[in-house]
């Protein structure tokens, strides 16, 4: 009991003697640096808490990047799996059409070929074949011209009318369009034609109906009048009295091609 009395005793002596030798400048110093720590350390755990936030958000955004990556992934797979087959199925289209056109090509060749086989035997007689922009013209030696406003056939060109009559007699699958033309000289005021285009119509019947009188079946026969709309040479707007003019005053036959073999073709898929 006394020791321990004895012990209190001194303890209470050492802290009188240690308070008594700290002052209060080293104290109220120590009590500064303690209360800068504590906000060092308050700072530090706020800042920490704030990483850990951070931390947590970038978390959620990365799953949902991995997330929206994967979903976007499926739909570019099938986007690009739907883009091969329309490239796959377009391909073929083109590989198909190409065949259809090759065909078609090889088909227009050989009814070419044919009409070319039909005109030869009258090739020595002046007639031939001539393609114009993309048509078939029966060129003859002897061409059949007018005079200014006239439908009236010269005698010089009857030989032209018979040959052509006697190659439709001799194919009857072949059909012609026989074109009338003129050139751009106004009709005459009172004349049987009021303009142009009906003179150049009725020089194109006036042909056709000479050929069906030498033997031609009608329905081989298509007339059509052009008018000026056509020239072969040029128009002369005052004067017209240039000799072009009168290539102008014409009549032109063109191949019309049976193409029904074509059509034949395209229904049957050949």
């Amino acid at each position: 009991m006394r020791t321990t009395f004895k012990l209190a005793v001194l303890c209470l002596s050492l802290t009188f003697i240690f308070s008594s030798c700290v002052s209060k400048k080293k104290y109220t110093e120590l009590m500064s640096n303690k209360e800068s720590l504590d906000q060092m350390l308050a700072d530090s755990k706020k800042k920490a808490s704030n990483l850990e936030g951070d931390i947590k958000t970038l978390g959620e955004e990365k799953d949902a990047l991995a997330s929206d990556y994967e979903t976007s992934k499926k739909e570019w797979a099938a986007q690009l799996s739907t883009l091969e087959k329309n490239i796959q199925e377009a391909k073929a289209t083109a590989t198909e059409a190409e065949m259809v056109a090759k065909a078609g090509e090889d088909k227009n060749n050989s009814i070419l070929a044919e009409i070319r086989k039909v005109f030869s035997p009258y090739e020595g007689n002046g007639m031939t074949l001539t393609e114009k922009n993309g048509r078939l013209y029966i060129s003859m030696a002897n061409p059949i011209t007018y005079k200014s406003g006239s439908t009236r056939v010269p005698k010089a060109q009857t030989a032209t009318i018979e040959s052509l009559a006697s190659l439709l007699q001799s194919n009857p699958q072949l059909s012609v369009l026989v074109e009338g033309h003129s050139d751009n000289i106004p009709v005459k005021a009172g004349a049987a034609y009021a303009n142009n285009m009906e003179l150049s119509m009725a020089r194109a019947n006036k042909v056709v109906s000479k050929l069906v009188k030498l033997g031609a079946n009608s329905n081989q026969l298509t007339a059509v009048g052009r008018g000026a709309s056509m020239p072969t040479g040029a128009m002369i707007d005052e004067g017209y009295n240039s000799e072009v003019q009168s290539m102008n005053r014409r009549t032109e036959f063109v191949v019309i091609p049976n193409v029904s073999s074509l059509f034949k073709m395209k229904e049957t898929g050949a």
